[in-house]
């Protein structure tokens, strides 16, 4: 059904039911007419995977790979409702996955974190990075050097953690955390079966609005 169409009450001119959704970037979302209440879900972007890596033993003639850490979830909130007035203007921004590289740690490999999302006084944030060996990113949190990252926030899921191989590197993808609905889930670690076992970048976010 579109276009217009007239409310059984009160004779009110009412847009009919839709749904849009913002995947990227910063804007505003204005109510349509005769629009009294709207429902929406908001998502964070993803961390970053970490990028392996294969580190030779100093004198031991053996290399040691690092498989990178999965990058967290970004937070999500689901079918929050919310009540508005026709014409209103609400302002949202949508939260980027973050990279696979340049968060630091061995050459600079670590993923970045995601960063967060909102809607009007609602937001979410973004996930957080995924780290070489020594820990994953944490949905919706920075990752924290030497622990397991932290949980979402709200509701999102920690990557899996990376970990040192043994005496050959299995190409293993450690798995960015889930996101929501197919946004927002976190990038995952690379190989350290190569010199370098280049990560994925994690997902953006969303923001997704229904009347």
């Amino acid at each position: 059904m579109t276009g217009i169409m007239q409310a059984l009450l009160g004779g009110e001119t009412r847009a009919a039911p839709g749904t849009v959704t913002y995947t990227s970037g910063s804007g505003s979302f204005t109510v349509p007419i005769g629009v009294r209440s709207i429902t929406y879900t908001i998502v964070g972007g993803g961390g970053g995977g970490s990028w392996g890596y294969q580190a030779a033993g100093i004198n031991f003639g053996f290399v040691y790979p690092y498989i990178g850490g999965g990058g967290g979830s970004g937070g999500f909130k689901v079918n929050q409702t919310l009540v508005v007035v026709p014409g209103q203007v609400i302002a949202y921004s949508v939260g980027a996955g973050g990279a696979t590289s340049g968060g630091g740690g061995y050459g600079n490999l670590a993923g970045t974190d995601g960063t967060g999302t909102t809607f009007g006084a609602d937001s979410v944030t973004g996930g957080g990075r995924g780290v070489a060996h020594f820990d994953s990113g944490g949905g919706g949190n920075p990752y924290i050097v030497g622990y397991n990252g932290a949980a979402g926030s709200p509701n999102g899921n920690q990557g899996e953690w990376g970990t040192s191989g043994g005496e050959s590197g299995v190409p293993a993808l450690y798995q960015g955390g889930s996101g929501y609905g197919g946004y927002g889930n976190g990038g995952n670690g690379g190989p350290g079966n190569v010199f370098a076992g280049s990560g994925t970048a994690g997902g953006g976010g969303a923001v997704i609005i229904s009347w």
